[in-house]
């Protein structure tokens, strides 16, 4: 688990990817993926999240073109994850996201225990006021 804050629309986008669903009209991340393999015809090799700088996730996509040549392009994770999401690319966490999200993973699982307990107690106090 690595926590990442993204907007809805992002969210979305990750969300109809992992899925597979299509979107009821075409998002921004579909445009791209096709004027990258259908006009370009590139190939989305991988997309990393490679490092953390002042609270923001940076990542690259690397693309394949026709000609065989590997090209990294600097992306912001919520624009590549749906991006490799769709081409069925590979999604690396480089070792400095690794390293600097120890603190946040157990502060996030700290969180979902938190929430979980509040949801529990909430289904308590419901059923006491109803029985």
């Amino acid at each position: 688990v690595i926590p990442m804050f993204i907007g809805f629309l992002e969210a979305q986008a990750i969300v109809l990817a992992w899925r597979k669903l299509p979107a009821p009209r075409p998002l921004t991340i579909d445009l791209l993926q096709k004027i990258i393999t259908e006009d370009l015809k590139a190939v989305i090799e991988k997309v990393e999240i490679r490092d953390v700088q002042n609270g923001a996730f940076l990542a690259s996509i690397f693309l394949r073109t026709k000609e065989g040549v590997s090209i990294p392009r600097d992306a912001r994770p919520s624009d590549a994850i749906p991006l490799a999401l769709r081409a069925g690319a590979p999604i690396e966490i480089g070792n400095k996201v690794l390293q600097r999200s120890e603190f946040d993973r157990e502060n996030a699982r700290a969180l979902l225990e938190y929430l979980e307990l509040e949801a529990n107690d909430s289904e308590q106090a419901l059923y006491d006021l109803e029985g």
